[in-house]
């Protein structure tokens, strides 16, 4: 991977996203991690998904007429720089849709948290989620036993 800097936003972001323009932002911003899956040897890729909020989420000025922030958000999403390989994530990863959905739904998770080293940690990983098998399950069960209602002598009231 080449040596790519990038510091944090120095404008404001916007405190939520409205409702209106949360399907907008979920498809784009899926569409950006996938293409990190994809090909995460490419710098490009993790650049546009680390500008992303700095380009799409940054608070807008203020002066003139008012302008509605779901149509901002929009149009500043449509005119957002596409990935490098985006037309080989889509012939790559469409075979595994659960795999990929499970993922974009962890990363977009600490997203919402702010916590992007945890996202990048997921997005870098190898690891795939247990397969729901007897043996498994068994595993679990060993490492996290039941819990007791009866704690050194004293019930739990309800």
């Amino acid at each position: 991977m080449q040596s790519v800097s990038w510091s944090p936003p120095s404008s404001p972001l916007i405190k939520h996203i409205p409702k209106s323009a949360c399907p907008a932002c979920a498809s784009h911003l899926a569409k950006l991690l996938r293409a990190v899956l994809a090909q995460p040897g490419i710098s490009e890729n993790w650049l546009t998904v680390l500008n992303w909020g700095s380009s799409v989420l940054a608070v807008p000025k203020r002066g003139g007429k008012r302008h509605n922030i779901t149509s901002v958000i929009k149009k500043r999403i449509a005119s957002f720089p596409d990935c490098v390989a985006h037309d080989q994530v889509i012939s790559t990863r469409s075979h595994n849709k659960s795999a990929s959905s499970h993922l974009a739904q962890a990363v977009s998770a600490k997203l919402e948290d702010g916590n992007l080293r945890a996202a990048i940690g997921i997005i870098c990983s190898d690891d795939s989620p247990a397969q729901p098998t007897g043996d498994a399950l068994q595993k679990l069960q060993e490492k996290h036993p039941p819990c007791s209602f009866w704690r050194a002598g004293r019930s739990v009231r309800y």
